[in-house]
């Protein structure tokens, strides 16, 4: 019964996979469908074994992203978009309830929703570069273009390649995913697939012309290497390192958008390197109006409904961090921070260099990206099933990369 179970799980899992991506393109209606189909059904096939005791570690942000902002709509804080905010709430309670349900359905065996996940996403970019074509076999002209920031010509040695995506952003974030993943479990494939599943994810990343993903997944695997190399001290030491490493890049980035002058020389070659995420950030911080909502926020709410309604399609707003603290503010942000401090502290204790590169990719792609704990994320779905469903499981993690 259980391996049974299991197989229409992997099933459910590979349609989420297949509906995340397709969300992001031009058939978006179609992807977004079978991506919510995939999610009523795992939790209706899971949620009858669940134990809701071993699942507390998520319930803060069903406080965060559900009680809260509906307690600050009873109380008439988020008046003008009440409605909204509403809305997301529930969404969001949805949402944990199918993380909460695929974690309990491969905490047993993580390795089997990472493989699941890595080579349906591998098959899925493959298909979108033959569907659309016109990727650029010019690698150094790519590399050149990318270093120089001269991305956005006529010419397709230099364009930004997208493959049916509608934003090359995102299909250099799966790309990225897809070379740690390949990396982190080495010990599970053989070498030449491996080997060319990373070329090939480098070589689109690439043809996207996205700088993010080669920073990010650069800083995971240093990480990687030199805590899967080191004893239990090192481990310790080495998680120490990055915990504070990962709380200045923090800091740095809420210093420039909340306290420097957008003229400021600093401010602007910081700016140009995050292609102008630190101006988008401060025009999205300057919505809350009042004092009031800086402090409380303006209710939780897709970043596309923002993006309509707030900023008249002027710009998007990036950062997760820009992101939290004009929805659900000062007070919401800290009580964010406090949770994400708790999950490192036990991610570190776990000892185990997949979860700490993982929680490093996140920690860093966020601050550039939207995707901390947002629904419609797809990489971030990705990795917070990954990551809880390891440090939930009974098994030290190193345990699955010894099979």
């Amino acid at each position: 019964m259980y391996q049974k179970n299991n197989v229409i799980n992997i099933l459910l899992v590979m349609l989420f996979v297949i509906g995340s991506v397709l969300s992001y393109t031009q058939w978006s209606g179609i992807g977004s469908g079978l991506r919510l189909v995939s999610e009523f059904l795992i939790i209706i096939c899971n949620i009858w074994n669940v134990n809701f005791k071993n699942y507390t570690i998520i319930l803060p942000l069903v406080g965060i992203f559900c009680i809260y902002p509906i307690l600050m709509t009873s109380v008439g804080v988020y008046g003008e978009f009440s409605k909204q905010v509403i809305l997301y709430s529930v969404y969001y309670a949805f949402y944990s309830l199918f993380l909460i349900c695929s974690i309990n359905a491969f905490r047993d065996n993580p390795m089997s929703l990472v493989t699941t996940i890595f080579w349906t996403l591998t098959t899925m970019l493959i298909l979108m570069m033959f569907i659309f074509k016109g990727v650029s076999y010019n690698v150094l002209e790519l590399i050149n273009s990318m270093l120089y920031n001269q991305r956005y010509g006529n010419n397709i040695l230099t364009q930004r390649i997208s493959m049916g995506f509608n934003n090359v952003n995102t299909l250099g974030m799966f790309a990225g995913f897809l070379v740690l993943i390949a990396v982190i479990t080495h010990k599970n494939r053989s070498n030449l697939k491996n080997i060319l599943i990373v070329l090939f994810s480098i070589f689109i990343i690439l043809n996207s012309g996205s700088r993010t993903p080669v920073l990010t997944v650069g800083i995971s695997l240093v990480v990687y290497l030199v805590h899967s190399l080191g004893s239990k001290k090192i481990k310790f030491i080495v998680s120490t390192i990055t915990g504070f490493f990962l709380t200045t890049i923090w800091a740095v980035f809420l210093y420039f958008v909340y306290f420097s002058n957008s003229l400021n020389t600093h401010f602007m070659q910081l700016d140009e390197f995050l292609s102008y995420r630190l101006n988008y950030s401060q025009m999205a911080l300057s919505l809350a109006g009042s004092d009031l909502h800086k402090w409380l926020g303006i209710g939780s709410m897709s970043t596309s409904f923002i993006q309509q309604k707030l900023t008249g399609e002027r710009f998007a707003i990036d950062s997760s961090l820009a992101y939290f603290l004009l929805t659900i503010g000062i007070v919401g942000f800290s009580f964010l921070l406090i949770y994400i401090l708790y999950l490192y502290c036990m991610i570190v204790k776990k000892q185990s260099s997949i979860v700490l590169t993982l929680f490093v990719f996140y920690s860093v792609y966020l601050v550039m990206e939207n995707i901390l704990f947002i629904p419609n994320a797809a990489v971030s779905t990705f990795i917070l099933t990954i990551i809880f469903a390891y440090m939930l499981s009974n098994k030290r993690v190193e345990e699955y990369n010894d099979r």
